[in-house]
């Protein structure tokens, strides 16, 4: 029989070559977080869910970026998904990502969003696990580009007049490089051009090290045909 006949050798001969492509995580943490799909179910094992969780809020917050970040002057750190908004039973089951998503293997923990009001700029810390995927191992290019989607709009709406809200226009992405699943990523976004009306952001994913796997740029608008409100927490 052929070696990659055997399904556990096409496996792993895709892990290795994802890995070696992506040049993202150490062999060691490759082989430490295959673990993960062994995660607890948020419903049926709610103390062992609380566990993960801390134990990723705990990696989050001693990541480099993260202490670099907390100290350069002009960014304020914030939680993603605290608004009224998100924290509303009868409208939280309608958010894909503050809900749908937010579960041990996928988008574990709520992100933390740095953000610099003067210059429109944002760095949001997300950790995805094996539940966003779309091939063993790689993150589906449809979370990222949500992922994008929303983070580029934060940025737009910074410079929008009245703190008013907009909507996506356009999106463009460039996917640079396989990104695997069971690490953090950096969405980084910037103001590009501007009016009260309508915002161009450009943004990137990277891995906590700095290493670009996607590149995006964004058009979002205030529609004309009606205001927009705002929306706290976002």
């Amino acid at each position: 029989m052929s070696a990659f006949k055997s399904p556990f050798a096409l496996w792993a001969s895709t892990l290795a070559i994802g890995a070696y492509i992506g040049g993202q995580l150490p062999p060691f943490l490759v082989l430490r977080k295959t673990a993960e799909p062994s995660l607890p179910d948020a419903h049926a094992d709610p103390v062992g869910t609380r566990a993960y969780r801390k134990l990723i809020e705990t990696e989050m917050a001693n990541l480099s970026i993260v202490r670099k970040l907390e100290n350069t002057p002009g960014f304020v750190k914030t939680r993603a998904w605290e608004g009224v908004h998100y924290n509303d039973p009868k409208q939280q089951s309608a958010v894909f990502t503050a809900h749908t998503l937010r579960v041990p293997g996928g988008i574990s923990v709520r992100p933390l969003v740095f953000t610099n009001k003067e210059t429109s700029e944002t760095v949001s810390i997300f950790h995805l696990g094996h539940r966003v995927t779309g091939f063993p191992f790689i993150i589906h290019g449809g979370v990222l580009a949500t992922l994008l989607d929303e983070s580029l709009a934060r940025s737009a709406f910074l410079r929008f007049s009245d703190g008013a809200m907009g909507v996506t226009a356009n999106l463009n992405i460039n996917y640079k490089a396989p990104s695997l699943a069971h690490q953090f990523l950096v969405v980084k976004t910037e103001v590009t051009e501007h009016t009260d009306r309508k915002a161009r952001v450009k943004g990137t994913v990277e891995t906590a090290r700095g290493k670009v796997l996607v590149e995006a740029e964004g058009l979002f608008v205030v529609p004309k045909a009606y205001a927009l409100k705002t929306l706290e927490g976002f």
